[in-house]
């Protein structure tokens, strides 16, 4: 069963007031204009978030939340979006709710006037009304908004970890894995399941995980498929092409032995002597990703973020309760919003 993760009893609930001050109201997506949100999110995101895609990913994400997003509008125009959604998470004291933050834009002539730190607080105190407990954001140190989530109280918790290989040989090495292109949803459901077991994080996925996740901005996919050796399952990657080159969002492999050689199998099947990885990986994990030839993984501008909602600063205990120390914390590029 879930952990509420709620304020006990005869405490207030918005310990956030500067969420309901002064100034336009906070709306939810169904208050406003669904075309002009899509606009918002193309003109930010180069994401056309479409009343259709809206609708689609409401209906097949079961962790959304009831009000999508939250937007702050003057006038006809919507000046700032900030989404959320509610995701279980595996901890040492058993299954909790977290949120995750996502979305965060506001329109230039808008910019630096508070707008987006009052929809944060009001997701913030939204989200712990729902029984997360905490929430996490991916971000970038170079983004403005970096400053903005720290002022927030969120720190960061894990690296985006980023790696080439320049110098795989020619048409891929030999090796006993092929790549198979697919995304018939059981066999990716099945190899994650065995990767993550005894893991903690973000463990518990929906069903045809990966064709939902590609509806989101943050995960476009250019290609997906199984790694097999003898016809036996043995992983999985997804990822997106960079300038005729495959980089890797994600490599699963509950034998993290297998990587060196599913690595080379898709370099092959690219017919690629580059090949990157940006992402997650623990200390394994990137032992793996240098014997499939790529280089020294090493972190990136880019950040996991996390937030204790109980109204303290940080994320407290969390980097326990996800025993990160000890590499038991699994998170992957597919896993944010």
């Amino acid at each position: 069963m879930f952990g509420t993760g709620r304020i006990p009893p005869g405490c207030e609930i918005d310990k956030y007031p500067a969420a309901h001050a002064s100034g336009m109201p906070v709306r939810a997506y169904d208050d406003v204009d669904p075309e002009k949100v899509g606009r918002l999110n193309r003109m930010v995101f180069n994401w056309d978030l479409s009343p259709g895609i809206a609708r689609k990913i409401r209906r097949l994400d079961a962790n959304v939340t009831d009000y999508f997003a939250l937007y702050d509008v003057e006038g006809d125009h919507i000046r700032a979006q900030v989404g959320s959604v509610v995701v279980p998470i595996e901890t040492t004291e058993g299954r909790l709710l977290a949120g995750i933050i996502w979305g965060v834009c506001t329109r230039p002539g808008a910019a630096r006037r508070g707008i987006a730190e009052r929809l944060m607080l009001e997701n913030h105190r939204r989200l712990r009304d729902r029984g997360a407990r905490y929430c996490f954001l991916a971000t970038s140190k170079a983004f403005v908004a970096h400053d903005l989530y720290r002022k927030l109280g969120y720190q960061d918790i894990a690296p985006f970890m980023w790696s080439a290989g320049s110098h795989l040989p020619a048409g891929g090495k030999m090796t006993d894995v092929a790549f198979v292109a697919s995304r018939t949803p059981g066999a990716f459901d099945r190899i994650f399941k065995s990767h993550s077991r005894g893991l903690l994080g973000f463990v518990h996925r929906q069903k045809d995980f990966i064709r939902l996740r590609n509806l989101w901005f943050a995960t476009p996919l250019d290609f997906a498929g199984i790694f097999k050796r003898h016809g036996m399952p043995v992983g999985f990657a997804v990822g997106n092409m960079s300038k005729g080159h495959p980089k890797v969002l994600e490599l699963c492999c509950p034998d993290v032995a297998d990587m060196g050689d599913c690595l080379l199998a898709l370099a092959g099947k690219f017919k690629s002597r580059r090949l990157d990885f940006a992402g997650f990986a623990t200390a394994a994990e990137r032992a793996g990703l240098a014997a499939g030839g790529l280089d020294e993984p090493e972190p990136s501008w880019g950040t996991l973020m996390a937030l204790d909602l109980d109204g303290k600063k940080g994320f407290g205990k969390l980097d326990r309760l996800l025993d990160v120390k000890n590499d038991r914390f699994q998170v992957s590029e597919m896993d944010c919003y």
